[in-house]
């Protein structure tokens, strides 16, 4: 569901979700991810995220039960 994940991603501080689906909102949110400040605390948010291992994951099940 891509709104919930928009939604869940801009409540941590970690995107935004445009007000509407049109260039002046589409611009605005741009606008302000280019503020210096917004992406450094952006990018230290970012940092601070473990580490996906989804796929990573997933294929040593595939191998585990390959092998079993």
């Amino acid at each position: 569901d891509q709104e919930w994940r928009a939604q869940k991603l801009s409540g941590e501080g970690l995107g935004w979700m445009a007000e509407r689906l049109d260039s002046d909102a589409l611009c605005e949110a741009i606008r302000r991810m280019l503020e210096v400040k917004t992406r450094q605390e952006m990018k230290e948010r970012m940092l601070a995220q473990p580490a996906p291992l989804g796929a990573q994951k997933g294929a040593e099940i595939i191998c585990n039960w390959i092998r079993s």
